[in-house]
């Protein structure tokens, strides 16, 4: 590919370079070069020289990026993460709506959650809202493991799988203005679900990697294909659908093999709504759902939820069916 200039300056002089001392440093920069190209990234012009004479320039040259507001700046104050809303989307949202409205209306009794060290790590909710307990969360996370736990990194990273590149992150100079940002869109933009936001969230964080170390601890190989899908794509969609649907599987894995708390009539007939809806149903439906009290218990319940005005009914003796009111 033919190319004399970067951005807006013009010249061989503006290219960038990478300049190696051995035959191994010239292969790991033609590697990752290639890498890219197959990741997508089919114009990376980038040239690869042997170190020769080298002159340092001028002071005003020095940290020319931290000293000027560069040409993309302009584009990255617009910011707003790039995604669509799809199909397959919406179904997985219903779907996780309906797993919250189980374990809602199982009333089921939580375990803590122990972090290690027993950190007390603030609700998710909370670490979207405030960039000021993310970074909190980071040290506590980190402490021990990393000098710089707790703040943004100030060096360039990349992800590697193996010895292919999953994901190279933006400059270190640019991850506060991203995650200022990234905190805007979240606290800014009512309009979107707390499911969608939470998932967007997700991949910004791992695409900005605002820390040298921690960023995702949870990552896994098909985590980190989504990841570079992803990037080659220049948008989060496919992120948005994995990670939903990574919600629902755990929700549905916990109300399947949690044992409800229930103890009174009048969480049973709550519990009882959000899996019969509004169809009638009979009281060998409703033992089906409670499998551990007795008959009469059933009776029982169905009787007090007519009473208060929770039931409605029709039919007399063994063929009397129920509907919620």
């Amino acid at each position: 590919m033919l190319v004399d200039g970067q951005g807006g300056d013009i010249g061989y002089q503006y290219l960038s370079n990478i300049f190696y001392y051995s035959e191994v440093q010239k292969k790991l920069a033609s590697d990752i070069i290639h890498q890219l190209q197959d990741m997508g990234y089919n114009k990376v012009a980038t040239q690869i020289k042997p170190v020769t004479t080298f002159w340092k320039a001028e002071d005003y040259h020095q940290k020319y990026y931290n000293k000027n507001v560069p040409y993309d700046t302009i584009i990255v104050m617009n910011y707003k993460p790039p995604f669509r809303i799809t199909n397959k989307i919406l179904e997985l949202a219903q779907d996780v709506g309906h797993e919250l409205g189980l374990m809602s209306g199982a009333k089921l009794d939580l375990p803590p959650i122990i972090l290690r060290k027993n950190n007390q790590i603030k609700t998710i909710q909370s670490s979207l809202a405030i960039e000021d307990n993310l970074l909190k969360a980071h040290k506590l996370l980190m402490q021990g493991l990393i000098q710089d736990n707790g703040i943004w990194r100030s060096s360039g990273v990349g992800i590697f799988k193996g010895n292919k590149i999953a994901h190279i992150a933006p400059p270190a100079n640019r991850v506060l203005l991203l995650m200022n940002k990234l905190f805007d869109f979240i606290n800014k933009n009512n309009d979107i679900a707390w499911l969608i936001k939470a998932c967007i969230f997700h991949y910004e964080l791992e695409f900005i990697h605002p820390f040298s170390d921690g960023n995702g601890r949870i990552g896994r190989h098909e985590y980190y294909n989504i990841l570079a899908k992803c990037d080659s794509a220049g948008e989060s969609t496919l992120f948005i659908e994995f990670m939903a649907a990574q919600i629902l599987e755990a929700l549905k894995l916990y109300n399947s093999t949690t044992v409800s708390q229930i103890k009174t009539p009048f969480s049973r007939l709550e519990f009882s709504k959000t899996k019969l809806n509004q169809n009638w149903f009979s009281r060998k439906d409703y033992k089906a759902i409670h499998k551990e009290i007795s008959t009469s218990t059933a009776s029982r319940d169905l009787n007090f939820g007519i009473q208060q005005g929770i039931l409605i009914y029709k039919g007399i003796k063994n063929q009397t069916y129920y509907k919620f009111s």
